[in-house]
């Protein structure tokens, strides 16, 4: 974003400019003054292209970046507060802060959704292990673009680059975007495809004497696994819990699989005829 130490330059530039003048000092910059801080200010942002998150940010969108921000910032500190920057190398507190509003205002209006999308969607990506029963890599890129554009899409931009937590600030919106895009590449598949190994796992796991044929005993654990992808919202199959953590409303959701699968298993197979193959 702005370099706030740039822009103490430019202010300090014109400060010494402004001293002399005869107009009160609440007023406002205008005529050769104003333009003149405009100009240093300007220059000073352009400075900083290829810098920081604005990084991503051709140089004519950045150059109009820059513009409405040293615009803004012209219609909003007083000769007064400049003169407070003449004699010292950093903003004062309130001057910092009007900087910051500028500058995020003007970010957003100047590509500031895109460079939201292309941080959220490469931070996402580093995040891929490549574990086994994890999503293929392409996939979870797709997975990772339309999370961050869905969430850009429902947040405003001015927060979405501020210096706030989205996660923590919209934790429901985030959950749904995470779980919808979840579900949209491939991800109810892939969790009943890891529910159903994890489950057949447990065959040989307690009781010796199994009431059930391991055939039957897969099919059983495919038909919940199924039921409960099928059922339970996209972004709760992303949580690693067991069931005794679960909500109630999916709590009940698993036991009602469970019992279906199971009744289903547990019907008799249909006998094949001298004739059947």
């Amino acid at each position: 974003m702005f370099k706030i130490r740039k822009i103490a330059i430019a202010l300090a530039c014109v400060a010494s400019v402004i001293g002399m003048s005869e107009f009160s000092s609440a007023e406002l910059l205008k005529g050769q003054e104003r333009e003149t801080f405009i100009a240093s200010a300007r220059k000073s942002c352009i400075g900083t292209h290829g810098q920081g998150q604005t990084a991503n940010l051709t140089k004519a969108v950045f150059e109009q970046y820059c513009a409405c921000t040293a615009n803004g910032l012209a219609d909003r500190l007083s000769k007064d507060q400049l003169a407070e920057e003449a004699d010292q190398a950093d903003l004062s507190k309130e001057n910092e802060a009007i900087v910051k509003e500028e500058a995020t205002r003007c970010l957003a209006k100047n590509g500031g959704r895109d460079i939201f999308v292309s941080s959220a969607t490469k931070s996402c990506i580093k995040e891929y292990t490549g574990e086994k029963g994890a999503m293929a890599k392409p996939a979870f890129e797709q997975y990772c673009a339309c999370m961050a554009n869905g969430i850009a899409d429902r947040i405003p931009v001015t927060e979405l680059i501020g210096d706030g937590n989205v996660s923590k600030e919209h934790p429901e919106i985030v959950d749904e975007e995470y779980g919808r895009c979840f579900a949209k590449n491939g991800g109810r598949e892939l969790f009943a495809a890891n529910a159903t190994k994890a489950c057949v796992a447990t065959y040989d796991q307690g009781n010796k004497k199994r009431v059930m044929t391991k055939p039957r005993f897969e099919k059983y654990c495919a038909c919940v696994a199924k039921g409960m992808a099928d059922r339970l919202p996209a972004a709760d199959l992303l949580k690693d819990y067991d069931t005794s953590e679960m909500p109630k409303d999916n709590q009940t959701i698993v036991d009602e699989e469970a019992s279906r699968c199971l009744a289903a298993a547990n019907e008799p197979e249909q006998r094949k005829g001298p004739d059947r193959k």
